[in-house]
This record gives C-alpha cells, sequence and structure tokens, in this order.
C-alpha cells in the first residue's frame, strides 16, 4: 500500500487543470495559413485583424483567400518552401474554379430554345 503526501497532491490537481486548459473548444478548425499571423481580437461583425509575422503587414480584416495570396506571391521574409506551398495551392484553386466555370457555362447552355430563365411560361 502506498502514501501519498500533500505535495504529490498538489502536482496531481495542477497536471488534471492543465490537461483540461488544454481541451480544444468545439467549432469550425483554424486554417493553417493562420499560423504564419499573428491575430487580434474579434470585432462586433466576429471579423478579426492579422499581422504577417514574416513582413509585419497588416490587415483589418484577415481573408483567407487575401493572406494566402501574400503568402504566395508577395511576402519575401517567409521560408520558399511556404510560398512554393501557397502557390500549388492557388494554381490548384485556380483550375478547379475555371472547371467548374466551363461545367455551369454547358448547364445553362440546355436552356433549349426558350433561350431564358423563365422559360416562356408568361
Amino acid at each position: 500500500m502506498s502514501t501519498t503526501t500533500g505535495s504529490d497532491l498538489g502536482v496531481a490537481e495542477v497536471i488534471e487543470i492543465d490537461c483540461v486548459s488544454a481541451q480544444k473548444k468545439g467549432g469550425r478548425p483554424v486554417d493553417d495559413v493562420l499560423k504564419h499571423f499573428d491575430r487580434g481580437p474579434y470585432d462586433k461583425s466576429k471579423n478579426c485583424y492579422a499581422t504577417c509575422k514574416g513582413c509585419r503587414r497588416h490587415w483589418k480584416r484577415a481573408r483567407l483567400p487575401e493572406i494566402r495570396l501574400h503568402l504566395a506571391k508577395e511576402c519575401t521574409a517567409i521560408a520558399p518552401e511556404v510560398s512554393a506551398f501557397y502557390k500549388a495551392l492557388l494554381a490548384k484553386d485556380a483550375t478547379a474554379s475555371s472547371s467548374e466555370v466551363v461545367t455551369a457555362k454547358r448547364a445553362c447552355s440546355g436552356l433549349g430554345s426558350q433561350g431564358s430563365k423563365r422559360g416562356g411560361l408568361l
């Protein structure tokens, strides 16, 4: 049978508190691009500001497409691997969006002889 001292209990309590505080909150996961930025508090419209950790450029509102573009093409203070990663990501997004536009045009061209969305029911 082992005995525990008061100091052992104090350590156990600290560890338990650390485990509880390390649990993640619910909600949408944070995008990986934000690890390259310092983020500020949220305002009334639930937006936050961001500052690039490399070049210290500041945005009043951190929009993910804008800051990804910054890392891919504008920021010279970050590692070349990071810039190359976001360039490839932007190229992938561009090819995906261009194929979506072609698909949408094909879907709209199937309207037939009516030629409008109203459908000639007037």
